[in-house]
């Protein structure tokens, strides 16, 4: 009898060691599909996340992110985005100080009314300016949002499949559903409802300014006031569902790990303990590895978006300096016209943060909610 039960537990010994081996060609397997998430990237994000010392999802690799490479690439992205708006604000308020000038010598030719004259010819230069490059800061935050969801999308199965492998099933189920959802609806949301909106609201803002007999600044301004409530509220809502959704998964994935613990130690006899001990190990590879993902995403989301939110504080900092210096001149139509674009460029940085914000802090409650299984 004796020589039979430990013959059953050389067996289990066996088993449970090619069980340990499958699971460990399972987490190379994922591994080797991490490839799709870096493959995923825009290439201006893929060149900034090399020069930070980032190229893959290895823990060991970002644990090791210089501090000094962060602040230097920050440094050089900031350089690039700041470029135009400085030469466009140089051009305005040129464009400005000549008005003034044309202004004070309106008097020595008697001709008090081309005073609406050069004002409405400085208000043309203004728009020819700013709107079209404005206009671009739209279209390329609407590609930042596709890039952002084309690397969601590729990031999400490998992140599933990691969940389900450390345990977390439920969690997986409950994050993939949302995200994908977030992810796909902002990408239909920002081509066909986003960006034709902030180009007619850009559109409006022009025209009030143009022609004054056409006051349309006050419904602009309120129309912006509520759409970013519109979007805080959504995207408080989408958040807040998300979470209590992870917070409820988790219970389920714990209470399911520690059942299959307590059946391995007490319903095999002799190796029981020795296999829950095992499969807690198991578990806690996959959920390193699942870490390194989770951070990877985050870095890698907030590379994409941060570009284009650089860009638009900095055209928002921009024009407020040159409201700054038509409010001194005294050129109300220039100052009407500015202070709708920027209304409208408020509008699309409030959309740009709240868009980041749940990308980044959904996969961070993901890794801080569900930090372990039981």
């Amino acid at each position: 009898m004796r020589r039979l039960l430990c013959a059953a537990a050389a067996l289990l010994i066996i088993i449970f060691s090619t069980f340990s081996v499958s699971a460990a060609d399972n987490v190379t397997d994922k591994i080797a599909d991490t490839e799709i998430i870096t493959q995923a990237l825009p290439d201006d994000a893929k060149k900034s996340l090399s020069d930070i010392g980032i190229n893959s999802v290895d823990p060991k690799i970002l644990s090791g992110i210089s501090f000094t490479d962060i602040i230097n690439e920050l440094f050089k992205t900031s350089s690039e985005q700041l470029r135009e708006p400085l030469a466009v604000l140089a051009a305005v308020v040129a464009a400005m100080l000549l008005y003034s000038l044309l202004y004070g010598l309106r008097s020595s030719v008697n001709s008090y009314s081309m005073q609406s004259v050069i004002s409405l010819c400085t208000t043309l230069c203004i728009v020819c300016l700013t709107s079209v490059p404005v206009v671009s800061v739209i279209n390329a935050s609407v590609d930042t949002v596709g890039n952002v969801s084309r690397f969601m999308l590729a990031y999400l199965p490998v992140m599933v499949g990691v969940l389900s492998a450390s345990g977390q099933a439920v969690s997986g189920s409950a994050y993939y559903s949302m995200v994908m959802l977030a992810a796909q609806g902002v990408t239909a949301m920002s081509s066909t409802v986003a960006a034709p909106l902030m180009q007619t609201l850009l559109g409006l803002g022009v025209s009030s300014a143009v022609n004054p007999m056409v006051n349309l600044s006050g419904i602009l301004r309120t129309v912006t006031k509520l759409l970013k409530w519109i979007v805080g509220i959504v995207m408080t809502i989408f958040t807040a569902v998300l979470s209590l959704r992870q917070l409820v998964a988790v219970n389920l994935d714990g209470v399911s790990v520690r059942a299959l613990r307590f059946a391995l130690g007490s319903a095999v006899p002799v190796v029981g303990s020795a296999l829950s001990e095992a499969l807690r190990t198991v578990q806690g590879s996959v959920s390193l590895l699942k870490s390194g993902i989770g951070v990877f995403a985050i870095i890698a989301a907030a590379v994409i978006f941060l570009p284009v939110i650089l860009r638009c504080l900095f055209w928002s900092a921009a024009l407020k300096i040159a409201l700054s210096v038509g409010e001194i001149i005294g050129l109300r139509e220039s100052c009407v016209l500015l202070e709708n674009i920027s209304a409208v460029l408020s509008l699309l940085i409030a959309v740009l943060l709240s868009l980041a914000a749940v990308f980044i802090i959904s996969t961070a409650a993901l890794l801080l909610i569900g930090g372990g299984s039981g």
